[in-house]
């Protein structure tokens, strides 16, 4: 459909599942992607669940808070090495920077706030401990 809808897009759209409750699937999505993606320009990380109740993940973390603060920024922490050595890469032929900006600024408007360091040392050992798995 991207195709068709876009008919200047030359790139490639690739799928891989991404369980944001489940640390294994976080790792396993960003171990797939950096092996299988030759160049990574921006990531998008935007999850979001509400549950009316209680539901624990497969971790043991609330799954709200799995999926909304903890594996995003897991994410975050494992793609990290890939755009920058994207960064370092020439910019394709013909390629114009994406305007991200409104949409980037209604996401970061919606409550955020700076990251507390107990925070910040948890996605770090969650991100180090993802070579070990």
């Amino acid at each position: 459909q991207l195709y068709k809808d876009v008919p200047s897009f030359r790139g490639e759209v690739k799928t891989i599942a991404l369980d944001y409750s489940s640390f294994a699937s976080v790792r396993s999505f960003a171990k797939e992607l950096n092996e299988t993606v030759p160049r990574l320009d921006f990531a998008v990380l935007n999850a979001g669940v509400a549950n009316t109740k209680h539901v624990e993940s497969k971790d043991g973390w609330s799954e709200d808070v799995q999926v909304n603060v903890i594996s995003t920024g897991l994410l975050g922490v494992l793609l990290l090495p890939k755009l920058q050595e994207t960064a370092r890469l020439p910019q394709p032929a013909g390629a114009q920077p994406a305007n991200l900006k409104p949409q980037l600024h209604v996401v970061a408007s919606e409550g955020a706030s700076t990251p507390s360091p107990a925070l910040c040392a948890l996605l770090c050992s969650l991100g180090e401990l993802s070579s070990e798995s």
